[in-house]
């Protein structure tokens, strides 16, 4: 198990909001330590595609055997979690990928941007990240501790 990083004095500008704390996230995400990444999520449902809606990926430290996600409207949980509750629990992946941004609509952090692909036996969750905070969000979600092969397929 590899050990989690303690937040100590000196590292306390990863936790700060702007260019500092997206610097501060991508290196909390490459070591392994607990972050929390504001994102977009979508999710299938028996009617297609959910709308995207904003909230924070909660990742805990390497070794925890699910994600969480919480959407920033409290009302909107609803559609992203077939019971309502909250936080929504991300595991037990069979694939983690990455597909391109296709559409306008998708585009929150612009066009060349790419869109994490989580896949279940249930549904299909995708998440907007940061560009720079894709690759180690994808790398995260794929090390969730499963009991079963994860394709990491890019």
């Amino acid at each position: 198990m590899v050990p989690v990083p303690e937040i100590t004095p000196r590292l306390r500008w990863l936790r700060r909001g702007g260019k500092r704390g997206a610097r501060g996230r991508v290196v909390l995400l490459e070591l392994g330590g607990p972050v929390d990444v504001p994102c977009r999520l979508r999710r299938t449902s028996s009617r297609g595609w959910g709308a995207w809606m904003a909230g924070t990926l909660h990742l805990r430290g390497v070794g925890v055997d699910h994600a969480t996600f919480t959407a920033d409207d409290p009302g909107a949980v609803a559609l992203v979690s077939a019971v309502g509750a909250a936080p929504v629990p991300l595991a037990d992946a069979t694939k983690v990928a990455l597909r391109p941004v296709r559409f306008k609509g998708e585009a929150f952090f612009g066009s060349p941007a790419e869109i994490v692909v989580f896949t279940t036996d249930r549904h299909i969750t995708e998440l907007a990240v940061a560009p720079e905070e894709t690759g180690a969000v994808r790398s995260r979600l794929a090390a969730l501790s499963t009991g079963r092969p994860v394709t990491d397929a890019s």
